[in-house]
Order: C-alpha cells, then sequence, then structure tokens
C-alpha cells in the first residue's frame, strides 16, 4: 500500500504528569511491576505521528487538523506552499460573494477561491484579504497618502504606491506560475498580491508589536527584524479574518489513486470524503474518510455498501479479496468499500504502534494474563494520550459520528439508497444507520450481529460455554467422533485443570515452555471462531491429552479470525467506541458476576484486558464519548433484513440473531449449522441467499441449503 508521509518521525513526548498517571495504574505484583516498566521504557521510542498515513492525493496537516486536496492542493504546493499560504486553518466552505456561492478554503495567510466557470490557471484564485482586512477595521485605503518618488523602488500608477527594498525584492521572487516558465513575471507577482494599497508604514500587529508593514490587495507585508539584516514576512490575515463559528463546511470528495491492483478487467475508483472531525462544529477539525468502489457496467440503482468489523478493523486493504468472493451477488451492483474514520487508510489512522512495541518487549518475558493485560491497558493509554494531544480526542470516534460519515458519503456519491452489508461491529453499524438515516437503507444484510441493545462483555463467558457445549454435543452425536473421542467434555475440563496445574512445554504463546489451561481456553475460543477449524478440534483436545500439542499448533499457525494482530488494526479506535457504547453501559459488578457465574472459563477471561478488572480504569481515563442511552436504541423499520448466525460462533450467538431482529417488520433469521464467527465464509449456501434476498428483499430468501449443511464433519 502506497502511502505518502508528510512528517518526520519524532519522539514521543509525554509529561511527568502522564508519566505518573501509568504508575499509579493499579498493579499487585512483581511481574505487575515489570510489565509497567517495560512501558515506561517504550516513551523514549520515537513513533510516526498520526497524520503520517494518509489518503494518497490528500495531504493532511495534524498542525490544523485540516487537508488540501485536489485543485486547491495543487495550487497550494504549486505557488508558495507554507511560506506563503500557510496552513490551512479550515475545511472546504461555502462563500457568499456577489450573489454566488463559491466553495473557499482558508488558510493561515489567505483564502483560496475555486471558480469553475474560469479556465486555468483562474479556477482558482485568492481572496483579497488585504482589502478586507482593512475595510473590517474602517480604513479607506484611498485615503492613505501617495508615496513620493525615491530611488531603487517600483511605482504602481493604479495606487499612486511605491514598492521598495526588503520588500520588493521579496514580492518580485513570488508569484503565481501562469506561463510555466521559471521566475516570476510583474503580472505573476502582481496575481498573487495584488497591487500595494499603501505605503511603509508603522503598525502594532495582533502580537503586540509594532512593525513596518505594507498593506497589497491580497496580503500584508511586515518587516521583522533578523539576526544580519531584516526579514520580510506575509502577515496571517487569512487566521485574522476566518471566523469559525459562521462558516458553512462542505462535504470535499477527492478521487485518490486505489491502494490496491484493481482486478483486470473490473473498474475501480478510490477516493476520501472530507468530513468535520466533530459533527458539533463542522469548521473544526477534519477526518479523511477512504473509499474504493468497484464500478459494475450496468449497475442497478442502488450499490452494495459493506462495513467491516472490529471496531477499528481495516477494510479497504481486503476489498480486492471480498469483491472476488462475493461476486456472484455482486454482480449488477457497484460495491462500496469503506475505511471507518480513524482506521485503515482514512486520516487520522488511531493505530497504536506503542501496543506492537509492548508486545515485542513482552515476549521476551513471558508475560501473560492478567499481568499482560494491565501492561497492554497502560500501553493503549499512552497512545489515547499522543493521539488526543496531536488534535484528535478520542471522544470524536463513535459509532455515530461513522454514520453521519455514511450518509454525507451516500449522498456525495448520489445514490438515494443502497443495500448495507456487515459482519460482526459491522452489523451494528449498519443497524445504527438504519435507525439514524432510515431512508437510506434499501436492506439489511447482518452477518454474525452484533445488537445495539447488546452488550458484548457481560456475556462473553457464557457464550463460550455455549459453544463448548455445541462442540461436545456435536461430537456426542456424530458416529466417529464419538466413538473416536468419547467423554469429549470430561477429557477436556480435565485437560485445561491439568494444565493450570501443570503447565506444558507446549512451544505455544509468549513462553513456549509454559502453556496452561486457560492458554488453551483460548485458544479454543480463537478456533470456535473459525468454520473449518470445527472438525479437527476433538483431535486436537485428545491429541494434547497425550502431551501431543502438534494438532494445536497447526490449527493456530492457520490463524484466526479473532485475531487483533494486524499491523492494520486501530486499537485506539476500538476502545473509542466499546468503552462508552458498551464496557461503560455495564452496572456495578457486572464483572465479578459474571466471572462467579462461569468459573470454569474465568481464567481465561480475567487474562483478556475488558474482563481482566483493567478495562474501568483505562475507559475512565481514555477521553471517549460520554456515554449516550440513545446509542443502545434499536432501529424501527420496514426495510427488509436478512440475518446470519453461526451456531458456533463464540463471539455473537446465534441467539442474537433474534434481539438483532426487533423493530424490524421484515427480517428473515437463520442459524447456520457447524459454523463460527462470519457465515460468510461458509460459502455457496450464504452467497446464494444473500445473492436472492437483494434481487428480491420483500422475499424470504429460499434456506433448503442451510439444513444441508449440517454439523461440522468431525476427522
Amino acid at each position: 500500500m502506497q502511502r505518502t508521509l508528510f512528517y518526520a518521525t519524532r519522539s514521543m513526548a509525554f509529561s511527568p504528569e502522564a508519566k505518573e498517571r501509568l504508575r499509579a495504574m493499579p498493579h499487585s505484583s512483581s511481574r505487575h511491576l515489570l510489565a509497567l516498566a517495560l512501558l515506561l521504557a517504550l516513551l523514549t521510542l520515537s513513533y510516526p505521528p498520526p497524520a503520517a498515513a494518509q489518503p494518497s492525493g490528500v495531504r493532511c496537516f495534524q498542525e490544523t487538523g485540516h487537508c488540501i486536496a485536489g485543485q486547491l492542493a495543487t495550487f497550494w504546493a504549486s505557488n508558495g506552499g507554507l511560506s506563503v499560504f500557510g496552513l490551512p486553518i479550515s475545511p472546504l466552505l461555502d462563500l457568499e460573494a456577489n450573489g454566488r456561492t463559491l466553495h473557499v478554503q482558508w488558510f493561515e495567510r489567505a483564502r483560496l477561491e475555486l471558480h469553475p466557470d474560469q479556465p486555468p490557471p483562474y479556477a482558482v484564485q485568492l481572496g483579497q484579504l488585504g482589502l478586507e482586512t482593512l475595510q473590517g477595521a474602517g480604513w479607506v485605503w484611498q485615503n492613505f497618502p501617495q508615496d513620493a518618488d525615491a530611488a531603487d523602488c517600483q511605482r504602481f500608477a493604479e495606487t499612486g504606491h511605491l514598492v521598495c527594498a526588503p520588500i520588493l525584492s521579496m514580492w518580485q521572487n513570488h508569484g503565481l506560475q501562469l506561463d510555466g516558465r521559471p521566475g516570476y513575471t510583474a503580472a505573476e507577482s502582481l496575481a498573487l498580491f495584488g497591487l500595494p494599497i499603501s505605503g511603509l508604514q508603522s503598525e502594532t500587529l495582533e502580537n503586540g508589536q509594532t512593525y513596518q508593514v505594507q498593506w497589497f490587495e491580497r496580503a500584508r507585508f511586515e518587516i521583522h527584524p533578523g539576526e544580519t539584516e531584516p526579514r520580510v514576512l506575509l502577515g496571517r490575515l487569512g487566521a485574522s479574518l476566518f471566523n469559525a463559528d459562521t462558516a458553512r463546511a462542505v462535504a470535499q470528495r477527492v478521487a485518490t489513486p486505489c491502494p490496491f491492483r484493481a482486478p483486470a478487467g473490473v473498474r475501480v475508483e478510490c477516493g476520501a470524503l472530507l468530513l468535520p472531525l466533530d459533527y458539533g462544529h463542522p469548521a473544526g477539525r477534519s477526518v479523511a474518510v477512504s473509499f474504493a468502489i468497484f464500478r459494475d457496467p450496468r449497475p442497478a440503482p442502488d450499490p452494495i455498501l459493506y462495513l467491516a468489523g472490529g471496531p477499528g478493523s481495516p477494510a479497504i486493504e481486503q476489498a480486492v479479496t471480498l469483491w472476488q468472493a462475493w461476486r456472484s451477488f455482486i454482480a449488477g451492483r457497484d460495491f462500496i468499500v469503506v475505511d471507518q474514520r480513524g482506521v485503515g487508510t482514512s486520516w487520522p489512522a488511531l493505530r497504536c504502534p506503542e501496543v506492537a512495541a509492548f508486545n515485542r518487549q513482552v515476549r521476551e518475558h513471558g508475560l501473560q494474563g492478567q499481568t499482560y493485560a494491565h501492561g497492554e491497558a497502560a500501553a493503549i493509554l499512552v497512545c489515547a494520550e499522543r493521539l488526543t494531544a496531536s488534535g484528535f480526542p478520542m471522544r470524536a470516534f463513535t459509532t455515530a459520528a461513522a454514520v453521519n460519515d455514511l450518509d454525507q458519503l451516500r449522498q456525495s456519491l448520489g445514490y438515494a439508497q443502497w443495500n448495507v452489508l456487515g459482519i460482526s461491529y459491522g452489523t451494528r453499524w449498519a443497524l445504527a444507520l438504519l435507525r439514524d438515516y432510515p431512508a437510506s437503507v434499501r436492506s439489511l444484510v447482518l452477518d454474525s450481529p452484533y445488537p445495539l441493545q447488546a452488550s458484548l462483555y457481560a456475556t462473553m463467558p457464557a457464550h463460550l460455554e455455549r459453544s463448548l457445549q455445541q462442540l461436545f454435543g456435536d461430537c456426542a452425536a456424530h458416529a466417529h467422533c464419538a466413538s473416536a473421542y468419547p467423554e469429549l467434555e470430561a477429557r477436556f475440563w480435565r485437560l485445561v485443570a491439568a494444565l493450570n496445574a501443570n503447565p506444558a512445554a507446549a512451544n505455544l504463546g509468549p513462553d513456549p515452555n509454559h502453556f496452561t489451561g486457560n492458554q488453551l481456553l483460548e485458544l479454543i475460543f480463537r478456533q470456535l471462531y473459525r468454520t473449518r477449524s470445527l472438525p479437527h478440534l476433538p483431535a486436537a483436545i485428545v491429541a494434547a491429552e497425550r502431551g501431543d500439542f502438534g494438532p494445536f499448533r497447526a490449527l493456530a499457525a492457520g490463524g484466526s479470525a479473532a485475531s487483533t494482530g494486524s499491523s492494520g488494526q486501530s486499537q485506539a479506535l476500538y476502545y473509542a467506541i466499546q468503552c462508552p457504547e458498551d464496557l461503560q453501559t455495564l452496572p456495578p459488578g457486572w464483572r465479578e458476576a459474571t466471572l462467579a457465574a462461569h468459573a470454569r472459563v474465568a481464567g481465561f477471561y480475567t487474562g483478556l484486558l475488558e474482563l481482566s478488572g483493567e478495562a474501568e480504569p483505562l475507559c475512565a481515563r481514555f477521553g471517549a464519548a460520554t456515554p449516550d442511552a440513545r446509542w443502545q436504541v434499536p432501529a424501527n423499520s420496514n426495510a427488509p433484513a436478512l440475518i446470519l448466525a453461526g451456531s458456533y460462533d463464540p463471539i455473537t450467538p446465534p441467539q442474537w440473531r433474534e434481539l438483532a431482529a426487533v423493530g424490524l417488520s421484515q427480517a428473515y433469521t437463520y442459524e447456520f449449522p457447524g459454523t463460527g464467527h462470519a457465515v460468510l465464509g461458509r460459502g455457496a449456501c450464504p452467497v446464494g441467499m444473500i445473492r436472492s434476498f437483494l434481487n428480491n428483499p420483500a422475499q424470504a430468501p429460499d434456506s433448503g441449503c442451510v439444513a444441508q449443511l449440517g454439523g461440522p464433519a468431525f476427522r
């Protein structure tokens, strides 16, 4: 994936107070202290700021939180950039001028205006900020005294003023590139700065200091003292004139190169939509939301929008793979993939290199369980503080904001409605979209639903136990499995207890010589996600009982849908959403009650950050949005919905398909036997049902294939 870097790597700088907060996080053992010591050592490392990775073709500035793109970015870069215009201080805005509406963007020293009715190079023009500033102050420039002739100066007969050294040199050495030739003609300098409208005069400026200045139609030149000779600087007129409170922001859609190779013969359009970081302050800082559209040659008017899980999982990096896997139901429609704000190629990306660095360190020391969760929470807190200090408060990254982003994208692309396909957290995002913008959704496909009114964490241990019971029950009912692996349930729990009492040298996990029963539960939990792992689990359990962990090593090497180790995962985005939208909605004592009710798996979950006791202090310090009860309100809609769930899913259980259907008058729900998380991975059956549903969502699809799937084909 090609990305442009606009900022050098810088050292992380944390205040002494921040380090003290880390030291103050609760700890109860020497291993907790070791985890904390490792984390504090990471504070000396360097990490790229969040602005480092951004959509190609868009230039975003961490200092102000704004981006430039398209014609304005080209104009800015070609005609002086930072030294002439300064940083962008606004998004694209509407401006009423002379009875028409212009799109403009403010910079520290200028206002760039789009004039689409003008040919290049006049399609982008500069606002007359010098004139506007003087008029706003009640000064009439025509009343300024005209200048007497002087040597080494240039007179402008139009206004009667001279431009002399050192301002003259600055004026002559800058201009707009009108003819494409090196250097600047007088006409090019005039096009950039305009005519002088005052002589050289003393003024006390915004900083309280007095300087010699000269006003031009579009600029104010200032003479500042230098070490050896005076320096000529341009005044920050844009910063003085811009009023964010009265500005009207415009969603700016920009075409960008795709960060992947498109399939042969397929037209793919990629882009970014520049949107408010905070919809309550639309002219404030910005985010860039990346998208990719796979164009169908003869599309229906309603495209398919895919929403990824997580929250925090990139989608665009998988776009080609998804399009290829789902071609049979995508055909006939445009297919849109979006990286949620804070994720993947969107800007800023709320990734936490602190967590990856911490993981590399703790592997050397074999930290695991609750000790690891303590250090992981501290690393995530360090990451959140860094991102917030960079101008991106965690409270701006919510599902509600991401829903607003989607509707802005739909309007910008010109679609009246779309069909929304979500997997895992993507279903929760999709249900929130349906609730907040019901008219925009033609149909919903919810795979492994995470309902708005459900809590993931209060029910996680129960869901794992249910999935294990499904495994043991299916094995007992399967002739080969029951014969080859009798009494599997009892043997499994004896194995868990034995490994907790005497950890094995299994070459699994952070310490190859210390594999516990709780780690076995974690490994099983992750493999229950994967439909293709299910047939192998009984044999792997019995092999481990004999001391042979090779089958489990093979399964672990195959990866897991539950893994969050991707370098593209946005860990800070995960907690920015899950803290206020799930964890902080739970009553006091929920964790203790949950673990007590499911003691057999509690040892595993106490090592998972969200149930370890570390999540509460992390969320309290994280700076996420304040929990809002409206976020748990389900949609109430007539939009048809196809809801699919896997019988083995250990994280979004099959019974949640009925909870997701609450308030949906046309919901068709199905449980797929022998299936883990993400039912679409089951192949032709769910794919065919989705194709049938999209073609006629008012009718339940033919589901005969579901019953034919059966349970796992145990080996």
